[in-house]
């Protein structure tokens, strides 16, 4: 049964249309994605084949923290008497359902690692050139900061239409890239090069394209994996990575001043700073069980909290730029204690595995993991659609692994 894989592959590469596969739904400002359609095809083919013919329901046991955060956000929902965020609720439980998907490919015998991170490194490196090619021939966003878009110029945001998103993004492939090269002894660079050559020119090309979003946000995502990576593998390798970017500082004009941009804050700090102010407001509000999920657009309304220059925020007036804000706003306090209880679960597992050594995968997974949440505190990467396929997916290549707390129930 190889059907729920080649969809899976279909997912993946849909990933590459970014804002491009959005295709708007009636008059409201809900859409629909090719991705949103493939996700949804993908997990009821893989529930379908379980039930049916595998006859094994069985999911990774914090799969269960997962779905308890899904009920508190739909109580959320019904306490906040306002269910117009049902559809985003919905969305992200398929999005989040990659998780079992993935697990049981790889259980399967359908998926496997290799296979996974190929997938990964291709996708990944389609979203780079693209975006390189687009950062030649059109640098800026403000055209489009009518329909919605910050106006972004100068840096890399391929088919997102978003710098920090696909920063993020590509940092993934980066970082796992960088684990399997670690795990290599090095015999002489000829040698290395030719073994591992398409790891190298992929991985270079995605690292590059992620310089050029001048995103702090994806910077810090990245050094923080690399830096969980090489304390665990190759502590001499930490004088570079603190060297590279002190280099790029000094001889990179437009990477110092993004820089420089976190001690006197510029316009994009500022309105980042705004957002969480937004967030916070909307959370003392409704403290126990939020606003609901993806009410904060009316929320805002109603405080009058959006952007003076967009009635209703624009794109991103549905959230925060801060995954923990976004959910405190949207699931209170209940909603925030459930899901870090997921995520401290999911780190902690794949950490005790590797202070007891016994990991194949656990350490690249746990450096990514970490620096995404991180990320999470600056942008809602946590909740971005193709970021979430890509996580999600990897935890349950993880959990079929067979290297989660708990492998399945």
């Amino acid at each position: 049964m190889y059907l729920p894989l080649f969809i899976f592959i279909a997912l993946f590469f849909s990933l590459s249309l970014g804002e491009f596969g959005q295709y708007p739904f009636g008059q409201s400002s809900f859409s629909l994605s090719l991705t949103d359609g493939l996700m949804f095809l993908s997990l009821c083919v893989m529930l379908v084949w379980n039930i049916a013919i595998r006859k094994n329901l069985a999911v990774p046991k914090n799969f269960l923290w997962l779905v308890g955060f899904w009920l508190i956000c739909l109580l959320s929902l019904l306490f906040s008497f306002n269910l117009s965020g049902w559809l985003y609720l919905f969305r992200f439980i398929v999005y989040s359902g990659a998780f079992y998907l993935a697990f049981h490919l790889v259980k399967s015998k359908i998926l496997d690692l290799g296979e996974f991170l190929t997938l990964l490194k291709l996708v990944s490196l389609v979203i780079a050139v693209l975006g390189l090619v687009q950062l030649i021939i059109y640098p800026d966003l403000e055209p489009l900061s009518g329909y919605g878009y910050d106006p972004h110029k100068y840096r890399l945001f391929s088919t997102f239409l978003d710098p920090n998103f696909v920063g993020t993004f590509l940092s993934f492939p980066v970082v796992f890239i960088a684990g399997n090269l670690l795990d290599q002894k090095f015999s002489g660079f000829k040698q290395f090069f030719y073994k591992n050559k398409f790891d190298l020119i992929a991985g270079l090309i995605i690292l590059v394209s992620v310089i050029l979003t001048f995103s702090r946000s994806a910077y810090l995502m990245l050094f923080a994996a690399l830096f969980l990576l090489l304390v665990f593998k190759r502590k001499l390798l930490l004088i570079p990575l603190f060297l590279i970017p002190l280099i790029l500082y000094l001889i990179f004009p437009p990477f110092s001043e993004r820089i420089n941009g976190i001690i006197n804050p510029d316009k994009s700090a500022s309105e980042r700073i705004s957002s969480w102010e937004k967030g916070l407001t909307i959370f003392q509000q409704n403290p126990l069980f939020g606003v609901g999920f993806n009410n904060i657009r009316d929320a805002a309304e109603q405080l009058n909290l959006n952007k003076t220059y967009s009635p209703d925020g624009g794109n991103s007036g549905a959230g925060v730029d801060s995954s923990l804000i976004f959910v405190m706003a949207t699931t209170g306090i209940a909603g925030t204690a459930v899901f870090f209880l997921f995520l401290f679960k999911i780190l902690f597992g794949s950490l005790s595995r590797i202070l007891r050594k016994n990991y194949r995968y656990s350490l690249p997974f746990f450096a990514v993991s970490s620096g995404l949440i991180l990320n999470s505190f600056f942008i809602n990467s946590l909740f971005f659609p193709a970021i979430m396929v890509i996580w999600f997916s990897a935890l349950g290549v993880f959990y079929g692994l067979g290297e989660g707390e708990g492998e399945g129930s």
